[in-house]
């Protein structure tokens, strides 16, 4: 038999949400205190005239004041900025296969047998590079 919610359960619920609300904008609004003071000269987006820099916002009481959303736009737009300006990417490193050191292979290549990882004549593992 399940029991209804009572007033006091919702009471309760309602305060741990607001709880992890505070906790999740604290959070955030820190990122961005992190980020503005690390990139002061970063062009936020803005309908402001004369633009906006992170500079300009790079003081916890201002983040603090501004819309949640906004302050989540800004570090969008910073790790957006970042992305552009260093596009890294991580690329697999190709090693040449190397010669088959038994005189038992006819070209000098590794030979493979059905599934196996090992050449049939010197060992080699295929999957060791």
């Amino acid at each position: 038999m399940t029991k209804r919610k009572t007033g006091k359960d919702y009471r309760k619920e309602l305060s741990e949400l607001n709880s992890k609300e505070r906790i999740l904008k604290a959070a955030v609004n820190q990122r961005l205190l992190e980020l503005t003071k690390a990139y002061p000269d970063i062009d936020l987006p803005t309908s402001r005239a004369g633009g906006l820099k992170c500079k300009d916002i790079a003081h916890p009481w201002i983040i603090q004041e501004t819309n949640i959303d906004a302050v989540i736009e800004y570090i969008e737009a910073i790790e957006q900025h970042l992305a552009n300006v260093h596009p890294h990417k991580q690329s697999a490193i190709e090693f040449p296969d190397r010669d088959c050191i038994s005189d038992k292979s006819p070209d000098g290549k590794h030979q493979y047998e059905g599934d196996s990882k090992h050449c049939t004549h010197c060992g080699f593992n295929k999957n060791y590079f």
